[in-house]
């Protein structure tokens, strides 16, 4: 892939809110109408002393992604000041057998019947097998964890794939930064792993691995691996973005 060139930020910090210490775009999806629903990683970093506080927030444009309004924290639970944490998703697709939003942190899924997927019509699935737990979450151990995913991985990324008729879930395990790991669900639900989808070889890194399809929430039969290798190419350059064709049976 050629080099990408910033261009004006889209979507920032608001002082004094949920995301004080930063907003960074996770996925947008078009609507019919034609609408962008945008979800979004926020931190809060308010606390004294520094802490980072994670959650999730949405925005939605009307103008074909030039602009986006923030509609405030999705997912999310209160911040005691107390180290690191915060109960975030970290990628959101459109279920269209449940004419719902779907969004898994961790290991734990949410969902919202909201076309606009507002704050206040999320719901965590709980350990009865019910999306009965309100957001912001103040009791986390009332959240399900997902059966075949643990969620021990510093990101994740989902898409449906139409040839196989299941989501595919890409994440990496914290202290594996070689491997792109796969697992496959036919619900969202109940998770079957699959090991490694790509290794890379000795004396690189790879972060941030998703798949890319006609949309980033939906592939089919080819698609392509999209990530992060490290160490850069370029000069000045971290992190090089990189793409590996894909082709399931």
């Amino acid at each position: 892939m050629g080099p990408i060139e910033p261009t004006n930020a889209v979507l920032t910090g608001t002082p004094g809110t949920f995301d004080n210490g930063g907003a960074w775009l996770l996925n947008a999806i078009r609507r019919p109408d034609g609408v962008i629903v945008a979800f979004f990683h926020a931190e809060d970093h308010d606390c004294k002393p520094y802490t980072e506080w994670n959650a999730m927030g949405v925005a939605l444009s009307r103008d074909d992604g030039v602009t986006f309004t923030k509609l405030g924290q999705i997912i999310g639970s209160p911040n005691p000041c107390q180290g690191f944490g915060g109960l975030a998703a970290n990628t959101a697709v459109w279920d269209d057998k449940r004419q719902a939003w779907l969004a898994w942190g961790g290991s734990h899924v949410f969902m919202s019947t909201d076309p606009d997927a507002a704050p206040g019509t999320w719901r965590g699935y709980d350990t009865h097998g019910q999306f009965s737990v309100n957001l912001p979450c103040t009791n986390p151990a009332a959240l399900a964890h997902l059966p075949g995913y643990d969620g021990r991985g510093p990101c994740q990324s989902v898409t449906w794939n139409t040839h196989l008729q299941r989501y595919l879930m890409v994440y990496q395990r914290w202290g594996n930064t070689r491997e792109a790991l796969v697992a496959s669900s036919p619900d969202g639900l109940t998770w079957t792993p699959h090991g490694a989808l790509y290794a890379a070889p000795a004396g690189e890194e790879i972060a941030y691995p998703f798949i890319l399809g006609e949309t980033g929430e939906r592939s089919g039969r080819t698609a392509w691996l999209v990530y992060m290798r490290g160490p850069g190419t370029q000069p000045g350059q971290r992190r090089d973005l990189v793409r590996r064709a894909l082709r399931f049976d």
